[in-house]
């Protein structure tokens, strides 16, 4: 938490200039890094493996007229 409008600003300066080792360093995490270290217990970034297509392939949903039902909500 920014103590001052000195702290915020060189906070958000760094957020917007500093890679993730610089600003680790200083103790200085984007409010996503926060959360993350709340849900996994790690500020490092994720990995990511792949297309979102390639994670997740169900095949579409029709309702009983033949139509999606994406705008209903269901899956």
């Amino acid at each position: 938490m920014s103590q001052s409008l000195m702290d915020y600003v060189s906070r958000r300066r760094a957020l917007d200039y500093l890679d993730f080792q610089a600003r680790s360093s200083l103790g200085i995490y984007s409010a996503e890094e926060r959360q993350r270290h709340l849900e996994t217990g790690s500020y490092e970034p994720m990995e990511v493996s792949g297309s979102a297509a390639e994670v997740i392939e169900r095949p579409a949903v029709r309702c009983a007229a033949g139509a999606p039902c994406c705008s209903r909500g269901f899956d």
